[in-house]
Protein backbone atom coordinates (compact mmCIF):
# COMPACT_ATOMS: atom_id res chain seq x y z
CA UNK A 1 0.00 0.00 0.00
CA UNK A 2 1.57 3.20 -0.97
CA UNK A 3 1.01 6.45 1.25
CA UNK A 4 1.52 10.27 0.55
CA UNK A 5 2.68 12.41 3.09
CA UNK A 6 2.07 15.88 2.82
CA UNK A 7 3.93 18.35 4.94
CA UNK A 8 2.73 21.76 5.49
CA UNK A 9 4.52 25.02 7.54
CA UNK A 10 2.39 27.04 9.41
CA UNK A 11 2.88 30.55 10.41
CA UNK A 12 4.71 29.74 13.33
CA UNK A 13 7.58 27.72 11.98
CA UNK A 14 5.88 23.80 13.29
CA UNK A 15 5.19 21.31 10.61
CA UNK A 16 2.35 20.20 10.02
CA UNK A 17 1.81 16.57 7.84
CA UNK A 18 -1.58 14.98 6.42
CA UNK A 19 -0.93 11.34 5.62
CA UNK A 20 -2.90 10.08 2.74
CA UNK A 21 -3.31 6.42 2.28
CA UNK A 22 -4.10 4.45 -1.00
CA UNK A 23 -1.78 7.35 -2.72
CA UNK A 24 -1.90 7.34 -6.67
CA UNK A 25 1.65 5.77 -7.94
CA UNK A 26 1.09 8.22 -10.79
CA UNK A 27 0.73 11.56 -9.27
CA UNK A 28 3.34 13.95 -10.13
CA UNK A 29 5.39 16.62 -8.38
CA UNK A 30 3.01 19.39 -10.38
CA UNK A 31 0.01 17.89 -9.39
CA UNK A 32 0.93 17.32 -5.70
CA UNK A 33 2.29 20.78 -5.09
CA UNK A 34 -0.60 22.37 -6.76
CA UNK A 35 -3.07 20.18 -4.66
CA UNK A 36 -1.01 21.18 -1.51
CA UNK A 37 -1.50 24.83 -2.27
CA UNK A 38 -5.10 24.37 -2.71
CA UNK A 39 -6.17 22.91 0.28
CA UNK A 40 -3.50 25.33 2.39
CA UNK A 41 -5.51 28.11 0.94
CA UNK A 42 -8.77 26.85 2.63
CA UNK A 43 -7.27 27.27 5.63
CA UNK A 44 -8.49 23.61 6.90
CA UNK A 45 -5.79 23.62 9.59
CA UNK A 46 -6.27 26.77 11.53
CA UNK A 47 -5.21 26.05 15.22
CA UNK A 48 -4.07 27.52 18.67
CA UNK A 49 -3.38 30.83 16.30
CA UNK A 50 -1.36 29.04 14.27
CA UNK A 51 -2.77 30.04 10.28
CA UNK A 52 -1.52 30.84 7.12
CA UNK A 53 -0.17 27.24 6.37
CA UNK A 54 2.27 26.85 3.21
CA UNK A 55 3.08 23.83 1.33
CA UNK A 56 6.46 22.35 1.79
CA UNK A 57 6.47 19.92 -1.36
CA UNK A 58 9.85 17.74 -1.37
CA UNK A 59 8.71 16.25 -4.74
Amino acid sequence: MKSLNLTFKGSLGKAHTLKLGYANDNLDAKTVKNTMDQLAALDLFVANGEKNLRSTCFC
